[in-house]
């Protein structure tokens, strides 16, 4: 689309995403669950699970995060980026990953099940707290996802975390939503927009 000219055709106002691995969906190798999960990753889905583990060979989602590359450049053109994001119990999609950040905020915090909308916390100061050295350091893959998440990052993200009380979280956000949790989903969305419930 944007080799096209598509968004110079129309005007690019919002770019939602819901936990999308933005960078990957690798996770930390120093837990034996975690290598399974890599495992079962890379074989099922074949392809696109080398991809996902950042092992292909044409380096597709290090490729895409490139300030000249057509998928960042149409990501500058948007006037709204929007990031949701679970909290927890996502074996898919992990917090870091489709947030944009180092790591999970909320690994020690438990919360309510009534709780949907997580109250908003200051995600550039929780990351000031993690020198560059300290970020994915256990990653035979460091270099890459830092350059990726500092690249992406120089870019406006609203970032809305969301708790599910489902132990498979990703399946219930992107495709099962209960009324509940639609209605607080949408809420959350609508309230960053001019006519919203906040402003």
């Amino acid at each position: 689309m944007f080799e096209n000219h598509f968004c110079e055709k129309i005007r690019p106002v919002n770019f939602i995403t819901f936990v999308t691995p933005h960078l990957g969906s690798r996770r930390s190798p120093r837990y034996a669950y975690n290598h399974v999960v890599g495992f079962v990753i890379r074989n099922v889905f074949q392809k696109t699970g080398t991809q996902l583990w950042l092992e292909d060979e044409e380096n597709l989602i290090h490729r895409m995060s490139q300030p000249d590359s057509n998928e960042f450049k149409a990501l500058q053109m948007f006037e709204n980026r929007i990031l949701f994001n679970n909290v927890k119990n996502d074996m898919s999609v992990p917090y870091s990953t489709s947030a944009i950040l180092p790591r999970n905020p909320y690994s020690n915090v438990t919360f309510d099940d009534s709780v949907v909308i997580v109250p908003g916390i200051d995600h550039a100061k929780f990351q000031a707290d993690f020198p560059p050295e300290e970020l994915f350091k256990n990653d035979p893959k460091k270099k890459i996802l830092v350059e990726m998440m500092l690249n992406l990052q120089t870019l406006k993200w609203i970032r809305i975390d969301v708790n599910m009380s489902a132990w498979i979280v990703h399946e219930a956000i992107v495709a099962k939503r209960s009324t509940s949790v639609e209605s607080a989903l949408s809420e959350a969305l609508l309230s960053y927009f001019p006519g919203g419930s906040k402003q």
